[in-house]
């Protein structure tokens, strides 16, 4: 939103169309494993919007709008009712509507589209600072909650934006706007269920309160009638303490609850209640970029296109068109009508009409004088280049000259990554600009390298030479003889009492993995922790050995996600993972001693 106010008893109307595919992608119990899911395929809305200026400072604007969009595979399937036996569910709900109640009005989740109204929009809008370069105004917005949100098309409550909007104008066709704001919402945890496991279990798929928003946005006249335009918006969630009022998960906790350790209806102890890789908030980024066409002095078309680029509710492609009819009194309408600075252009296309244009042959037709034509901060009577802009790299930075090549190495600066160093030119990777000290990265610089162009193998032979050498494996191997993998000798570390891999951990980590993939092994992971009490009273021991078992799920929980996700472990292979506690002490070393923590892989099976 803009800074720029009408005049007194001005007024706007704007229909406005927009289209998105896929606008909310999230994964969902039951539908596709941990991978994102969509739950809309497309959302169709069109907006009507009206403005009217209560004074030269302060503006109203209402925004009503409908809807139309059709359900995607996360969104899920609408159940349905054993007509044979009234009440009884004959197939349960799916997806993200899988804890929803059966309605026999409820279009939710069948196979036709849905239509409907979106949440109205009523916001305020003052400027307190108003000049020829800049303007600043102050905007709040309240969103009604009269809309769908079945669809999720709409809040359950009201949600409140207070927002400042500026424009900068650095020169006459060029303008500069940026937003920064907050949206202040209740929290809502968004829960589904798996309706293939036995027992109801609720996991959370998506948490969203309140946020902080922020863009920008660049509008450029090519034409007194054509404008080009981007556009960039982010949302960043605020501290689940800054949304207002109660929110409850569906089995009455409390919200605030949803990231903490509980046990699941199989009896199983978990970390927290989201779904996969589902937490709190969002960070959703937009881009947009389009053009304005003026048809007439009143009516300006205008049409866009762009994406999401991260988060949940970004769509994978969206499209905008709109007319904008804004009525002006008639002796406004006339083109030319004066040109009070007599530089020749008239008032009505002079970005500057009280600033006479300086004629010197760059931008003469916008009615601006430039100062400063490349725009480099040096005035064009001290600047020895006035229309190649200085470079400001730091290099001969005050005669106003671009620096072609600082370094004088024959790689000019706008390919040289490192424009301040000369390249070595030593027929390795001479093209870059940059001196490359040690050709094959391993630690020792070529001058003291036998190997320049082969990297070191750090083994325990001749590690200082720079050449690769070959040695004895050590490290996690598989020993079918055993049913194990055989970590000879190394061990997986953690950060103190935590489950915090320490350094070193996850280099053993990968070698385990290549063994599990490479011989198809089927793994079960063990963790063992030392006692974390050497007392000898009862009822200490019996608390110390509840956080041993829960420190010890943890760490096991680390290593699985670890093999599965960053090594990229086949799923089939590394799905067990328990956490003993300190109940299996090794022999030869108190059940306190730190050679107690451990991990062990047993082989299960061998796959074929």
């Amino acid at each position: 939103e803009t800074a720029e106010m009408m005049k007194e008893k001005d007024f706007a109307f704007r229909f406005e169309v927009n289209f998105g595919t896929r606008p909310l992608q999230l994964a969902v119990p039951g539908i596709g494993g941990d991978a994102e899911d969509s739950a809309l395929e497309f959302a169709l809305n069109a907006h009507f919007i009206l403005g009217f200026a209560l004074t030269d400072k302060l503006s109203i604007g209402i925004d009503a709008g409908v809807f139309r969009t059709a359900s995607d595979t996360g969104f899920g399937e609408r159940g349905r009712y054993d007509t044979a036996a009234p009440g009884n569910i004959r197939v349960p709900s799916t997806g993200l509507i899988s804890l929803r109640p059966l309605s026999n009005i409820d279009r939710a989740g069948g196979p036709d589209g849905r239509s409907g109204p979106l949440d109205p929009r009523i916001g305020l809008k003052y400027n307190f600072i108003s000049g020829q370069g800049l303007s600043v105004a102050i905007l709040g917005n309240v969103w009604v909650p009269f809309g769908d949100d079945e669809m999720f098309l709409g809040d359950r409550s009201f949600v409140f934006e207070p927002k400042l909007a500026a424009d900068w104008r650095p020169f006459g066709p060029l303008r500069i706007s940026a937003n920064a704001g907050f949206r202040f919402r209740k929290r809502t945890v968004l829960e589904a269920v798996d309706t293939s496991e036995t027992m109801l279990n609720p996991k959370a798929v998506f948490d969203l309160g309140s946020e902080m928003v922020f863009g920008g946005g660049v509008v450029y006249e090519l034409l007194p009638t054509l404008l080009v335009a981007a556009e960039t918006l982010f949302v960043v969630s605020l501290p689940a303490g800054a949304s207002w009022g109660d929110c409850e998960l569906f089995d009455g906790t409390d919200c605030d609850d949803v990231d903490q350790e509980y046990v699941d209806p199989f009896g199983q102890m978990q970390d927290d209640r989201y779904f996969g890789d589902a937490d709190y908030g969002d960070t959703a980024g937009y881009f947009l970029g389009g053009i304005n066409y003026r048809l007439t002095p009143d009516t300006t078309l205008t049409a866009s296109a762009g994406a999401g680029i991260t988060g949940v509710r970004k769509d994978d492609f969206r499209l905008l068109a709109g007319v904008r009819w804004q009525p002006s009194p008639e002796g406004e309408k006339t083109v030319g009508r004066g040109d009070s600075d007599s530089d020749g252009v008239p008032d009505a296309s002079d970005g500057c009409p009280d600033a006479p244009e300086d004629n010197d042959n760059f931008e003469d037709d916008d009615g601006c004088p430039e100062r400063d034509n490349d725009k480099d901060g040096f005035d064009d009577p001290d600047d020895a280049c006035p229309n190649e802009p200085e470079d400001r790299d730091g290099y001969q930075d005050d005669d106003g000259c671009p620096e072609r090549d600082n370094d004088g190495d024959g790689v000019p600066d706008v390919a040289d990554r490192c424009p301040g160093d000369k390249e070595d030119l030593d027929n390795f990777e001479d093209g870059d600009g940059c001196p490359d000290l040690d050709n094959d990265g391993d630690g020792i610089p070529d001058g003291k390298d036998q190997c320049p162009n082969e990297a070191e193998v750090v083994n325990g032979v001749d590690d200082l030479d720079g050449c690769p050498d070959a040695a004895v494996r050590t490290g996690p191997i598989y020993r079918p003889d055993k049913g194990i993998i055989d970590l000879q000798g190394k061990n997986i570390e953690f950060v103190g009492k935590t489950a915090r891999f320490a350094r070193g951990a996850t280099g053993i980590l990968d070698v385990v993995a290549g063994e599990i993939t490479s011989s198809n092994l089927v793994v079960r992971i063990e963790v063992h922790v030392a006692r974390s009490t050497r007392s000898n009273n009862k009822a200490v021991q019996r608390r110390a050995k509840i956080a041993d078992k829960r420190l010890s799920n943890q760490r096991a929980q680390a290593v699985l996600r670890y093999l599965q996700r960053r090594a990229n472990v086949d799923v089939r292979l590394v799905n067990q993972a328990q956490g003993l506690g300190s109940d299996r002490p090794r022999s030869g070393f108190a059940p306190y001693d730190s050679n107690q923590n451990r991990v062990d892989f047993v082989v299960v099976r061998q796959q074929q």
